[in-house]
């Protein structure tokens, strides 16, 4: 695809689509998408989506809508022809920057215009209106490039385009592992005709106004933990007082509402963090002791939060474990090498937010081609082509069910570690107990709860 097709459907983008998002749906354990009804249908839509996890932000959105959404990304990957034919392909225009020279930024307005043109072609435009991927749950200070050709675009059209800014928020359980979970939070459209007052007066205060508008919609849509420097305590206090939070208000333990519970207890901070940089510090400690004796023995906090299993429960789960033992190393065997060559080619990466872009696509691209070789040698194998098919339809049946077996495994070796320590180390056992509740106490505190 040529860059200035690039607004019209294309026929082998949706071909790939077709097959990445059945990879991308089995990728993530659950991948939901929420509200995803508030986007307006058949009208040009501009996303503004939280950026915390490279290209995989984009991906999330890729795979919620057929609609064929344009993105951004940084001038200086399309240097190379080839790259840049793909990433026209993936529809994916380039931004440039001041660091790309100073002229470059005059190409910006060539680009603009594109994307004005996507929008009149009623096509979607995906947007990272932060600038940058950080791995963390907060949202850090926009950009104006939505706003800005979201206006200018209005502009051109007298303002009747009637186009939309929906914000997105995305929440990871995990930013870097497969089988993990991925939530899609739509937010409530923004009008952008609903400025067009304001830009005639004044363009500039347009601009800011609707980037500040826009910064209290991508907050509702998700977690938001302040301030900054005491993130990481509070993040790891959340995730621990979250299954909490949920017995409390009796909801079923689902990814959305841990979600909404989370959220929730960040606000809670927010709104009650001054004067508390003594309990924080506190806090902090215990939660780094807490931490490290974890690692030290080699236990989760989930197998901290729960009785141990009696022995005859244990006993059964060992013996269905056992049962499905074969079937597990059958689907290991015929799925191994696409799965594992990915994180063996990524080992090197030094942006770890990258893990998991560079991880799918290796992946994606591995399984596919993997699976038609093997798919092609079952039919010479094989006399029967029954055979063959039920074949066929085993890799990734087995497949998946590898890998989430290989889950259950380490989940069984940290639940058996927490067997003996309570067997062996009564007072670490005990230790491990009393430092969690003092944690939860001290949040409690801060909470004022």
């Amino acid at each position: 695809m040529s860059r200035q097709n690039i607004r019209k459907f294309s026929l082998g983008y949706a071909l790939v689509h077709i097959i990445a998002g059945f990879y991308h749906k089995l990728y993530y354990r659950r991948y939901k998408l929420i509200n995803l009804n508030k986007v307006p249908k058949n009208r040009p839509v501009i996303f503004a989506i939280n950026h915390q996890n490279a290209l995989m932000d984009a991906l999330a959105i890729v795979f919620a809508t057929t609609r064929q959404p344009v993105f951004m990304a940084r001038a200086d990957i399309f240097r190379k022809k080839n790259v840049a034919r793909l990433l026209y392909f993936l529809k994916i225009l380039p931004a440039y920057r001041i660091r790309d020279g100073f002229h470059s930024v005059d190409q910006n307005k060539e680009v603009f215009k594109e994307i004005i043109a996507v929008l009149e072609h009623n096509r979607p435009v995906g947007i990272l209106p932060e600038g940058s991927h950080y791995g963390e749950k907060r949202l850090r200070p926009l950009q104006k490039g939505a706003g800005r050709f979201a206006l200018m675009a209005e502009e051109a059209n007298d303002f009747k385009l009637g186009i939309s800014i929906v914000p997105v928020g995305l929440d990871y359980s995990n930013y870097y592992h497969a089988g993990t979970d991925l939530l899609v939070i739509f937010g409530d459209p923004i009008p952008v005709a609903d400025y067009r007052g304001q830009y005639i007066e004044n363009p500039v205060q347009a601009v800011n106004q609707l980037k500040d508008d826009l910064t209290l919609a991508m907050k509702k849509v998700m977690i938001h933990i302040e301030p900054e420097e005491h993130y990481q305590t509070i993040k790891t206090a959340i995730d621990i007082y979250g299954p909490i939070g949920l017995k409390r208000q009796n909801l079923k333990n689902s990814p959305w509402n841990r979600f909404r519970i989370k959220k929730e207890l960040s606000e809670k901070i927010a709104g009650n963090i001054h004067g508390k940089e003594s309990p924080l510090n506190d806090l902090k400690e215990n939660l780094d002791v807490y931490n490290n004796d974890l690692k030290k023995f080699g236990i989760r906090d989930q197998q901290v939060v729960h009785p141990i299993a009696k022995p005859f429960s244990s006993f059964v789960k060992a013996c269905v474990t056992l049962i499905l033992l074969p079937i597990h190393l059958y689907g290991m065997l015929l799925n191994y090498l696409p799965y594992r060559l990915p994180i063996y080619l990524s080992r090197n990466i030094k942006d770890k937010h990258f893990l998991s872009s560079v991880r799918f696509g290796i992946g994606l691209l591995l399984f596919f081609f993997w699976y038609l070789l093997l798919i092609v040698a079952s039919f010479f194998i094989f006399e029967s082509i029954f055979i063959s098919l039920a074949f066929i339809i085993s890799l990734p049946i087995t497949g998946i069910f590898a890998f989430y077996y290989y889950i259950h495994l380490l989940k069984m070796r940290g639940q058996l570690r927490w067997m003996l320590l309570r067997q062996k180390d009564r007072k670490a056992y005990e230790e491990f107990l009393t430092r969690r509740n003092e944690i939860i106490v001290k949040f409690e505190e801060i909470l004022k709860i």
